[in-house]
Parts: structure tokens; sequence; C-alpha cells
């Protein structure tokens, strides 16, 4: 039992048992993060707003550290106003350009 006969030779099955018990695993520690997730009385993302303030052009509102990382908001900014893009919409255009132009 576990072998398939096929031209003579012998070929082995998966073992379906781990395999159940791997996935079973996986989807439980899954909903278990995903629960935890929303159930997080604080935010996800809770550095955006400072990237996203310079790109719109409201500078002032930044703290440090992030007024010294400005060049990414700055690129960003001026390709969705070039692109009549929403700047969520710029940052994920440079984030796939950056990954194309490094190759990755």
């Amino acid at each position: 039992m576990g072998t398939l006969q096929a031209n003579k030779d012998t070929i082995d099955l998966p073992n379906h048992r781990g395999m159940t018990i791997f996935l079973v695993i996986l989807f439980l520690t899954a909903v278990m993060l995903i629960a935890a997730w929303l159930d997080s009385p604080y935010p996800f993302d809770v550095d955006s707003g400072f990237y996203i303030d310079p790109a719109e052009g409201r500078i002032s509102t930044v703290i440090k550290p992030f007024t010294i990382w400005i060049l990414h908001p700055w690129v960003v900014g001026k390709t969705a106003r070039i692109l009549q893009l929403e700047t969520d919409l710029g940052f994920l255009s440079i984030g796939v350009l950056s990954l194309v132009i490094n190759g990755e």
C-alpha cells in the first residue's frame, strides 16, 4: 500500500496524513494571526502618514527622523502629480519601478 506500478517502476505516493496535518496547522496559524491583527487596538501601519504628508506637500507636519527621509516621498509626490495619480498609487508605482530597475 502506498505505491503505484507504472512501467515496472515503483512510485511512492506522498504522505497524505502528514500533509493534512501541515495544512491544518498552517490554516489555524493564519486564522489566529488574522484574528489577532483585526483585534489589535493599534493601527497596522503607524508611520505611513509621515511619508504621505511630504509627498502631498505637507512637510511641516513631519517629525524627526522622517524629516531626513525626504527623497522617496518627494519623488512619489512629483510622479503622482505628473501622472495625475493618487498618492498611494504613486508610492505603488515607484515601488514597482524600483523593483524592476533593481532586477528582482
